[in-house]
């Protein structure tokens, strides 16, 4: 349990400090290269969204698989990557769902503490000061990640069946040991 605890918030902070990162380069970028284009303003924020969720994903997803597995072949040395894994698409849905949890609470202490308000970018032009600019880039932190676990994870799911057919096994096996 505590193993799980600790995979769980070495994920957080991993995607805390990818958004943090996110942030200040954003900042940087409007401090410096961008004057009074509001488009450009939608789409860094979009762009460094998109690239803060792939990251983001990858990262957590090789967190939580912890030690790699080594693969199929007897002489293979190299480890396999967590993609890779048969439980790979359970992981990247953790992953999912902590990234999801970390942007919705975000959202929600923003708000409380008086996010910038109005869809025009008048003197706002910064996350987290600007609303809209907010939501495009965490929605696009969001959009990202399940675009990563997508494309990651395509081919690993089971189907259902298979997954019924295992816990049954599973559970024969027990109830088998349990009367020996």
């Amino acid at each position: 349990m505590i193993v799980k605890f600790l995979k769980v918030a070495k994920i957080t902070v991993s995607t805390l400090l990818y958004l943090f990162v996110s942030i200040l380069l954003g900042w940087h970028i409007v401090e410096h290269y961008i004057y009074d284009y509001k488009a450009l303003y939608y789409a860094m924020w979009l762009s460094f969204g998109v690239l803060c969720g792939l990251f983001s994903y990858n990262t957590g997803g090789k967190i939580a698989a912890g030690k790699p597995e080594t693969g199929p072949a007897a002489n293979q040395t190299k480890s396999m990557d967590w993609t890779k894994r048969k439980d790979s698409h359970r992981i990247g849905l953790l992953v999912l769902g902590i990234v999801a949890v970390i942007l919705a609470a975000l959202s929600v202490l923003f708000l409380v503490l008086g996010w910038g308000s109005g869809a025009d970018l008048s003197g706002y032009v910064q996350v987290p000061e600007s609303r809209p600019l907010s939501i495009t880039f965490f929605a696009s932190v969001l959009a990202g990640s399940l675009y990563a676990h997508y494309i990651l994870t395509r081919g690993q799911v089971q189907p259902a069946r298979w997954i019924v057919e295992e816990s049954l096994d599973i559970a024969a096996q027990e109830a088998y040991a349990r009367e020996s």
